[in-house]
């Protein structure tokens, strides 16, 4: 089991991104180090195409006791701005 947690952060051109934290309920013990996987996702047409990949790659990993962050670059996704905001 995991827990998640969606915000959105302001960036640098006057637009939120939006950012999804994928988190497992309990630090396993087995890993002795924190590890945190960040997904950077493809543009455009391709973010489309994959993001239900990468969440549910994030939600698995989470599940497995790894630290996981989605995100969508400014002016994409779920994040605020315009295609020109990209950054």
């Amino acid at each position: 089991m995991h827990t998640t947690d969606f915000q959105y952060r302001p960036s640098s051109l006057h637009s939120q991104i939006f950012i999804a934290h994928y988190a497992p309920l309990e630090q396993s013990e087995a890993m002795g180090v924190s590890h945190t996987v960040i997904f950077v996702p493809p543009f455009a047409e391709e973010m489309n195409r994959s993001k239900r990949m990468y969440v549910l790659c994030a939600r698995l990993l989470a599940d497995a006791g790894i630290k996981s962050i989605c995100f969508d670059f400014a002016g994409t996704g779920d994040s605020s701005g315009e295609w020109s905001d990209f950054n």
